[in-house]
């Protein structure tokens, strides 16, 4: 007894045919896709985003360690505002000698003071002994032109006796009791002008006197104008410095902005002069992405070539990605890295209804885009890396 199969095993040929038609149609498809269609050929590369113009750096003057730290990386700083402070030897001993420079401007400040009083009485003296003479003076004018008058009557009058006693009308008596007043006035008169003379060389004396105390006076003045100036200069430059009562070197924030790096982990950290122990990226200032290629993939990055940044931040599966360009590429590498920058949009992200800018100091990956080429050409790469290898 013969077994007929349910199905035939062969296909019907008209099946045969349309499945080949298919699978050729498809096979073309793929082809002319692949030879049409381009893809990407990128370079990924991770970054920071930092602003235009870098973090303005935080350098310590000096060697020494940290007393109080103020701020951690992402605190947002006013400008002036305290980061940390160190202490230092010499910190110590510009803390002595503000103190010195703060204790001699006082005490020039009061021998400023009783160098005043010193001088105003002085002068003062001089000038009540030049205002005396002056009285004087004036007094003795009128005396002296007094006893002028009186030595002219005087003289008058012995000319008047000494008519008469030449007439018989005049006892010589008489005549020599006028002259007795004719000499008594000149006498009077010329003590007087002695005096008057005397006077004069004492006032001239009183007005020398007075014109050298205030000469005196004015170099005293500005001998101790600069020295309080001098003084004044010293108290700058050590506040300047950052001398402190305390023996503490403050380092403040240079602007407002946000602390992007901190290299100092706790208080008590020691930290090397010239080293720099903070870095702020000021508000206001543009973001860029700073990009770190690896030496192996930079060859053929170049500027204006289109960038999508991906943010650890922001998932972009979920939140998307900023598209960008290369705006600058590093002429040269250092520790196996080229940097290159892209500007950062200035788009936030939106999430959970809320606006969340991209910030200073975020990271991501950033994947650079080379060129375009047809896919085919990724399907011999690997056949032309084996003939290289083979007959190259």
């Amino acid at each position: 007894m013969s077994e007929t199969p349910l199905l035939d095993r062969a296909p019907p040929p008209a099946v045969a045919h349309g499945l080949s038609t298919v699978l050729l149609a498809g096979f073309a498809g793929a082809v002319l896709l692949s030879v049409v269609v381009p893809l990407p050929e990128s370079v990924e590369a991770p970054f920071i985003v930092v602003t235009e113009g870098g973090g303005d750096p935080v350098v310590a003057p000096e060697s020494g360690s940290v007393d109080l730290l103020a701020v951690a990386e992402g605190d947002r700083v006013e400008e002036g505002a305290l980061l940390l402070t160190l202490r230092s030897p010499q910190a110590a001993e510009r803390s002595a000698a503000l103190l010195a420079a703060r204790q001699a401007s006082e005490g020039g400040a009061l021998r400023a003071g009783h160098m005043e009083e010193r001088l105003a009485a002085r002068i003062q003296a001089a000038e009540a002994e030049l205002a005396g003479h002056d009285g004087a003076l004036a007094s003795l004018s009128a005396m002296v032109a007094e006893a002028d008058a009186r030595a002219e009557r005087a003289a008058a009058r012995l000319a008047a006796d000494q008519a008469l006693f030449e007439t018989g009308a005049l006892s010589e008596r008489d005549l020599d009791a006028a002259r007795a007043d004719r000499q008594a006035a000149a006498i009077a008169r010329d003590e007087l002008a002695a005096e008057r003379t005397r006077t004069r060389a004492a006032r001239a004396a009183a007005q020398e006197t007075l014109v050298a105390l205030r000469a005196e006076a004015a170099e005293e003045r500005q001998a101790l104008e600069e020295a309080t100036e001098v003084g004044d200069t010293r108290l700058f430059l050590l506040e300047a410095a950052g001398a402190s009562d305390d023996g503490l070197q403050a380092l403040v924030a240079p602007c407002s902005g946000e602390v992007i790096s901190l290299s100092v982990a706790a208080e008590g950290a020691w930290v090397t002069g010239g080293a720099a122990v903070a870095h702020v990226a000021c508000a206001g200032q543009p973001l860029v992405a700073e990009i770190s290629i690896p030496v192996a993939r930079v060859g053929r990055v170049r500027a204006d070539q289109p960038v999508r940044l991906r943010y650890d931040a922001f998932p972009h599966l979920r939140y998307g990605l900023h598209k960008s360009t290369v705006g600058w590429v590093a002429p040269a590498g250092l520790d196996g890295q080229f940097l290159a920058r892209s500007a950062v949009p200035s788009d936030p992200f939106e999430i959970a209804g809320g606006s969340w800018p991209v910030r200073p100091g975020m990271t991501g990956s950033a994947e650079i885009v080379l060129a375009r080429r047809p896919a085919i050409t990724w399907a011999f790469e690997p056949l032309a890396a084996l003939w290289d290898r083979w007959f190259g």
